[in-house]
């Protein structure tokens, strides 16, 4: 999992020394949509100092089940959960 993930981050890191900026966004845009990344994202977070502490959706990862369907729920701009229509939002114009 690491092994894969530094790979890309080395070819990264690279690909910047050479200034090959279209390169560097492309693998980029690879390392944030790649599995192993969202992986290793999530054994980060469940396995430092705040563990205990809820996500932004409020539940606790802690058995490798639910880091496993964690994962898998990651979406490229972060976790995505279903939202609601905000009735604040909705009102009459009369007229």
């Amino acid at each position: 999992m690491e092994k894969n993930a530094r790979r890309l981050q080395v070819r990264i890191a690279k690909a910047t020394q050479e200034g090959r900026w279209g390169k560097v966004k492309a693998l980029q845009r690879l390392l944030t949509r790649s599995f192993y990344s969202k992986m290793l994202a999530v054994k980060r977070v469940t396995e430092n100092r705040g563990k205990r502490t809820p996500g932004i959706d409020g539940k606790i990862w802690s058995t490798p089940a639910a880091k496993s369907k964690g994962s898998l729920t990651l979406k490229h701009r972060g976790y995505q959960r279903k939202r609601s229509v905000n009735s604040v939002l909705q009102y009459h114009i009369p007229g």
